[in-house]
């Protein structure tokens, strides 16, 4: 059994990351980061990270939780690589926690992604945040 430590609820988007990160890490994943500090020119909506599991590679776009929000452009992405049969994710480490089980456990490849779309739909419903000029 993997134990990682999950953040508390005033944690940074920051400190969520590196759990999350410890968590696929901890299940012998590869982390890949795709958010760099700083303002770069990456594609509009990218999300934060790209994981790979067992033969699993999905993004995965680190929330917060409380009163986190997804922007359009990255609700817009998420559901891209959906619609073309990709995995993509969005949420805490609870989220992404629910889908490495799955993963782990052997779950089909159509049930990962109606875990990750019906995980998305559920974001999207909170209600979606300005985008940053």
């Amino acid at each position: 059994m993997i134990y990682v430590q999950k953040p508390s609820r005033t944690a940074s988007e920051r400190d969520v990351e590196a759990a999350c990160d410890r968590l696929v890490a901890a299940l012998g994943g590869d982390v890949i980061r795709t958010s760099p500090p700083g303002r770069t020119r990456q594609h509009i909506g990218l999300p934060d990270r790209r994981y790979r599991l067992k033969g699993h590679a999905w993004y995965f776009e680190v929330k917060r939780g409380h009163g986190g929000k997804l922007t359009a452009a990255q609700l817009d992405f998420l559901r891209a690589e959906l619609a073309c049969g990709c995995l993509a994710l969005c949420g805490t480490m609870e989220e992404l926690a629910g889908l490495t089980r799955r993963i782990v456990q052997g779950a089909a490849p159509a049930a990962l992604a109606g875990y990750c779309a019906e995980t998305g739909e559920a974001w999207a419903a909170r209600g979606l945040r300005r985008e940053a000029r």
